[in-house]
């Protein structure tokens, strides 16, 4: 095994032991991206210029100002009680608070940003507690219901990136990759019915109280849905969106304009952790970057005779767990195994569906996955106890894929 890719190993698992020792995640990082460098020989002064040349890259800087953002007007909706009200008509408008939790957390996961779990995470927490709900299986709907749309949902960096590499249209990309987005959400809804009791409080269907219903949720959800908008259909930068409606909540809310000051401390109060994971995060990513060592998995593993389908399943998961990005594992593989997903008559489907699924669950496994770090202390799980729960899950949907890729091999290959 070349040295680097053991060094390597030898950090991620002083991770994972940091992690079990309960060791902040954020400050975590920051000390194993500082033992990284010394790893590779990478001189103190050179790693605080890379740690500053990260800090100052404009996506670490705009999306800590996201996440600041998100608190500020996560805060101010409870203060207005607007999650409340909009948890509460929903439930009044579907009945079943189950199937509400899953459509928060999917339909929020519409706006493709990173760590964006905890922009649905107010509203999910609040509606599991008010019916008892264990905070681990809180989270597992908030984590596993966003993320179904990294299969078809046409904005997220994985799914374009895939398409350009191996230079097929996105469109036909989205339908290949369709049955494993469908597949995620069956498996997580059975799931969620099997494991929560239905609601304690029910609600009358009359039309009428349906109608008052639509119109509680619209005039509370209003400033989320403003803000998906913005994004998504008027283009608007995600900070500059959510700036927008915070100011004009409080331009409306006349009240809480003598509150601004103490608004802006809490949120900082409480986003601090969030903010140096991910802090954290981009440092640790813009080190593995400079050693390199990431980019030479692929090789090393065809050299030892790996075998294809061994390779394109164990190295797309090992650069997506080990860097938090089914973007970086896309970017980074595809290139190296081009050859392997295309052929004679085009792509090869069960391979390029072998190789994205691997990817995803890489991902979804990694604590360093931002969505997880983030909000694993927002809803104050045992971490223990939620990886049960999503390792049970990944291994459905693992055996659902291999089936699929079986199907693709003997009907198309």
């Amino acid at each position: 095994m070349p040295i680097e890719i053991l060094k390597l190993l030898i950090i991620m698992v002083f991770i994972i032991f940091l992690l079990k020792k309960k060791v902040d995640l954020g400050f975590n990082l920051l000390l194993n991206s500082f033992l990284l460098g010394l790893f590779f020989q990478i001189k103190i002064g050179e790693i605080l210029i890379i740690w500053k040349n990260v800090s100052l890259k404009p996506t670490t800087l705009s999306l800590l100002g996201i996440i600041y953002l998100v608190y500020l007007l996560s805060i101010i909706l409870e203060k207005l009680k607007k999650f409340e009200r909009m948890s509460y008509s929903l439930q009044k408008l579907i009945q079943d608070y189950r199937f509400v939790m899953m459509l928060i957390s999917a339909f929020v996961a519409l706006l493709p940003i990173q760590g964006g779990a905890i922009f649905s995470a107010p509203m999910v927490k609040s509606m599991g507690e008010n019916n008892q709900i264990k905070p681990e299986k809180n989270m597992f709907i908030n984590y596993w219901f966003r993320h179904i749309w990294l299969f078809i949902w046409p904005l997220y960096p994985e799914v374009i990136l895939y398409a350009s590499l191996i230079d097929v249209p996105l469109k036909n990309l989205i339908f290949l990759f369709s049955p494993l987005a469908l597949a995620a959400f069956v498996s997580g809804a059975i799931w969620v019915f099997k494991n929560l009791d239905k609601n304690f409080i029910s609600f009358s269907a009359e039309k009428n109280n349906k109608k008052a219903a639509l119109k509680e949720f619209l005039n509370s959800s209003w400033p989320v849905l403003a803000v998906i908008l913005l994004v998504l259909f008027f283009d608007i930068n995600l900070l500059v969106s959510l700036f927008l409606v915070i100011a004009i909540l409080l331009i409306i809310n006349i009240e809480l304009n003598s509150q601004i000051i103490k608004l802006l401390k809490e949120s900082g109060k409480t986003s601090h952790k969030t903010l140096l994971i991910i802090f954290g995060v981009f440092i640790f990513q813009g080190m593995l970057e400079h050693t390199g060592v990431v980019d030479i998995l692929p090789g090393y593993f065809l050299s030892i005779g790996v075998p294809l389908v061994g390779i394109l399943v164990l190295v797309p998961f090992l650069v997506s767990f080990f860097t938090g990005s089914a973007t970086a594992s896309v970017g980074i593989c595809v290139p190296v195994f081009i050859a392997f997903l295309i052929g004679a008559n085009g792509i090869i489907a069960s391979r390029v569906i072998l190789f994205y699924i691997s990817s995803y669950i890489g991902l979804m496994a990694t604590p360093i996955h931002l969505c997880m770090a983030i909000t694993k202390d927002y809803f104050n799980i045992k971490m223990g106890d939620f990886y049960v729960i999503l390792i049970k899950q990944l291994a459905i949907l693992a055996v659902t894929s291999i089936i699929y890729y079986i199907l693709l091999m003997h009907i198309l290959n």
